[in-house]
C-alpha cells in the first residue's frame, strides 16, 4: 500500500521524522502475528477500552448513516479504521446529538455556531461522565463538516486530564480547517488524498488550536477541490460565503467505497501509535 505524509506550507524539518514514525507504525503492524480471535468487539456496556464519538455534517439526520449520528462520512470511515484494530478489548459507539443545522439561504454564523456548540457540549458532557466512572477509558472523537467544527470546540474546552485520554480528533472536510499555519500544533497531521495543494484555510476561516501537545493526536482530511474546507485562494470568496463555492466535492468525495480506505488508515495511525491500538 502506498502511503504518503501531506503537508502545508509552512512545515517544519520535524516532519520526515513523523513520517518515518507512521512507516513503522504500520510495517510493525503488519508484521506482528496475530491470534486468529484477537480484534475489538463491540460491547453497550459504558466502560468499553475504546469509545468512538462520532458527529454528522450539515443538515444530516441522525439516522443518515448505518452508525446513529455519525453519518455516512464518518460511518464508513470509522469501520475502516475500526477493523485495522488487531488487539484485544471493546469498543462502542456514540452518536452526538445536536441540530446539525443545514447550511442553505437561512444560514447565518450565529446559527451555525449555536448548534456547533450544542454539539461540543454533549461530546464534552459524554467525555466527563465517561471519564469519572471509566478510569481507563480512552476515547476518538470523529466528525465530518459541522461534526468536524464539533470536535474542534469540543477537544479545545475538555479538561487537559481529559484530554489526554483523547487519542483521536478526526476531522474530515473542516469548515474551520488551520491552513498556512508555522506551527505543527496548529495542524496535526493532514491528509489531502493526493489531489494537491491546498490554498489555506476552511471557508469559515482558522478555527481555534489544538491544546499544547495533543497536535500528534490530531487528523485532518480535506481534498483540493472541496471549497468548505479549502476556501479558494485569490477568487474573491469571502469567509463563510457559501453561496460562491462549489460544494459538490464536500458533499460527495468523503463518502465513497474508495476513499473510506484511505480516511479509515489514517484515523488508524494514531490510536496504534500512541494508544496502542494496533
Amino acid at each position: 500500500m502506498r502511503f504518503r505524509r501531506h503537508t502545508l506550507p509552512g512545515a517544519t524539518v520535524r516532519q520526515p521524522v513523523r513520517l518515518m514514525t507512521i512507516f513503522a507504525v504500520i510495517a510493525t503492524t503488519l508484521a506482528l502475528p496475530v491470534p486468529a480471535d484477537a480484534a475489538l468487539k463491540s460491547t453497550t456496556s459504558k466502560c468499553s477500552s475504546l469509545v468512538i464519538i462520532g458527529a454528522r455534517g450539515s443538515g444530516q439526520s441522525m439516522s443518515s448513516g448505518s452508525i446513529s449520528g455519525f453519518g455516512p462520512e464518518v460511518t464508513g470511515s470509522v469501520k475502516n479504521m475500526v477493523s485495522r484494530i488487531k488487539r484485544t478489548g471493546t469498543y462502542r459507539y456514540v452518536g452526538v446529538s445536536y441540530p446539525a443545522i443545514p447550511v442553505d439561504r437561512n444560514w447565518t454564523t450565529s446559527k451555525y455556531f449555536a448548534s456547533v456548540g450544542k454539539g461540543a457540549k454533549f461530546t464534552m458532557d459524554t467525555v466527563k461522565s465517561i471519564g469519572k466512572s471509566c478510569s481507563s477509558t480512552k476515547f476518538a472523537l470523529i466528525g465530518y463538516s459541522q461534526g468536524a467544527s464539533v470536535m474542534r470546540w469540543a477537544i479545545r474546552d475538555l479538561p487537559s486530564t481529559l484530554q489526554a485520554r483523547v487519542l483521536l480528533v478526526g476531522m474530515i472536510a473542516d469548515p474551520e480547517r488551520r491552513g498556512f499555519n508555522t506551527s505543527p500544533s496548529d495542524i496535526g497531521f493532514v491528509e489531502n488524498y493526493d489531489s494537491g495543494t491546498l490554498y489555506g484555510s476552511g471557508l469559515l476561516g482558522a478555527g481555534p488550536k489544538m491544546p499544547s501537545g495533543r497536535s500528534r493526536a490530531v487528523v485532518q482530511f480535506c481534498h483540493k477541490n472541496d471549497n468548505v474546507c479549502n476556501r479558494p485562494g485569490n477568487s474573491g470568496v469571502a469567509v463563510g460565503d457559501w453561496g460562491k463555492v462549489d460544494t459538490k466535492t464536500h458533499g460527495s468525495f468523503y463518502k465513497t467505497s474508495s476513499t473510506y480506505p484511505k480516511t479509515g488508515l489514517m484515523l488508524y495511525v494514531p490510536l496504534a501509535n500512541y494508544g496502542g491500538f494496533r
